[in-house]
């Protein structure tokens, strides 16, 4: 019984890195409101699963608060902040990009 009760406080503890890394990698990163102008602004491309639903190419979900990159790729806000934790590449195409994210 106490195995089971350190694996799953285990788990908590690995879920509570996770999230705080996330939110940290999202504090480093710029966001531009769907409201401002841009002149870089990217048409969001999304990826889509075998039926053409809009999908998020890290989780695979629908996005949720969807932001594109400047290459146009289109993620979850979460997920996109937690790839982009001290990298400056695009987790689908592998380009180059500053850390800004625009909200779509």
């Amino acid at each position: 019984m106490r195995r089971i009760y350190v694996d799953v406080h285990a788990n908590q503890q690995e879920e509570e890195r996770r999230r705080h890394a996330a939110q940290e990698a999202a504090q480093q990163i710029h966001i531009i409101k769907k409201n401002e102008r841009s002149n870089n602004r990217p048409e969001g491309r999304y990826t889509e699963d075998s039926e053409g639903n809009k999908e998020c190419s890290v989780c695979l979900d629908p996005p949720k608060k969807p932001h594109a990159l400047q290459c146009g790729h289109v993620f979850c806000k979460e997920c996109i902040a937690s790839c982009l934790n001290g990298k400056s590449k695009c987790p689908y195409c592998n380009q180059n990009i500053p850390k800004i994210l625009y909200e779509i």
